[in-house]
């Protein structure tokens, strides 16, 4: 096997399990407090200086190559405690993949090179909208050898964090095309952290560009292309953090019915809860089976392995919607409460099903693409 060795890839989970259990989960409550609260600074720079932000990018820029099941190893693991940096490392993985995808390899490396910071090698994007489907308010024209854009870009994952965003845009208003540009010094408003449904310390901000200088990415009218290839790959990797959702709501939900009484004897030996877990739990393992499985195929190069990719996140998808649920009700009343973790996984779970686009047209690709060859 080329590259890191299977050694090395088991070192990174056990890292982000570890990460998570003693750094994350400890303060899980106070972190999903924000933006009415602290965002978790000190662990998004532990996070930098352990190279998580680096594992979606090639070998040599300190990742961990083409191959997805590292980035999908170290994903379940921190997701199984908190979704929210695991979301962080997803958003920025996919818009590495974005430049790597539109030709911008060198670029990508002084930037993965330069980096000082978790904000130095975070970039910005709109990770939650297909720009094919929701076309940009974004416009972008040539002033000189400068492109500068105009207009808006709302829910940028990462924009008032980063250092960088990476935004599609109207050349002309005709072509769609992705542009990069710098946060700082000027031409960037960026509004105030948008209050979202999940994943509340993976930030998303509203930007407002007037007369910003950005540079241009790939060709013309091909940003449709660039995402649909990137997103089909990434989707592997959110199936992972939603499989890491699922985990986690097992683990908790089994941990309380141990320990609850009622009637005299704790809960789990009450047949209906043992039915509930175990549906949770048969719903969680075939998930991560389903995800091993796609990474498998995308590992090895075959050529299914796109279709595998979106049918695993599919899967995982409503899965973690019905896990999610259900660990709610293995707690009772106490599940809707913050002090445990399974409200935070429902919400988490719902919001990350948007990734790359809304869920019901993501079905009809599947469909079309792997179904009727499309």
């Amino acid at each position: 096997m080329k590259g890191k060795n299977e050694k090395e890839l088991a070192l990174l989970a056990k890292a982000g399990a570890d990460f998570a259990s003693k750094i994350l989960a400890p303060n899980r409550e106070e972190s999903d407090n924000f933006p009415f609260g602290p965002l978790f600074t000190d662990a998004l720079a532990q996070a930098f200086d352990l190279g998580f932000f680096h594992a979606a990018l090639p070998e040599d820029m300190e990742g961990f190559g083409e191959r997805l099941s590292p980035l999908c190893s170290l994903l379940e693991n921190i997701a199984k405690d908190d979704a929210s940096l695991a979301a962080i490392i997803l958003s920025n993985a996919f818009a590495q993949n974005l430049l790597l995808e539109a030709g911008e390899t060198e670029l990508l490396k002084g930037i993965a090179a330069g980096a000082e910071n978790y904000a130095g090698i975070l970039i910005g994007s709109q990770v939650f909208c297909d720009p094919s489907e929701t076309p940009p308010a974004l416009y972008a024209k040539k002033d000189g050898n400068d492109w500068l854009l105009n207009g808006k870009s709302p829910y940028v994952v990462l924009g008032g964090l980063a250092k960088r965003v990476l935004v599609p845009a109207l050349v002309e208003k005709k072509e769609l095309a992705f542009f990069l540009a710098e946060v700082e010094p000027a031409g960037i408003s960026v509004s105030e952290p948008v209050f979202s449904l999940g994943v509340h310390a993976c930030p998303a901000y509203d930007l407002e560009f007037k007369n910003a200088k950005a540079r241009f990415l790939g060709q013309p009218g091909k940003a449709g292309e660039i995402f649909a290839s990137v997103a089909g790959r990434m989707h592997l990797a959110a199936a992972s953090v939603l499989s890491g959702i699922m985990k986690g709501s097992v683990k908790e939900a089994l941990d309380y019915a141990k320990k609850r009484f009622q009637g005299g004897k704790p809960i789990i030996r009450w047949s209906e809860m043992q039915m509930i877990l175990g549906g949770m739990a048969q719903k969680s393992r075939i998930s991560e089976m389903a995800v091993t499985e796609a990474c498998r195929l995308f590992d090895s190069g075959d050529s299914r392995k796109g279709s595998a990719c979106l049918a695993a996140f599919l899967h995982c998808a409503e899965s973690a919607i019905e896990v999610t649920t259900d660990g709610i009700q293995a707690l009772g009343g106490v599940g809707y409460m913050k002090d445990f973790g399974q409200e935070k996984r429902f919400r988490d779970a719902q919001h990350l099903t948007a990734v790359f686009g809304i869920l019901p047209k993501k079905k009809l690709r599947y469909l079309q693409k792997a179904m009727l060859g499309e």
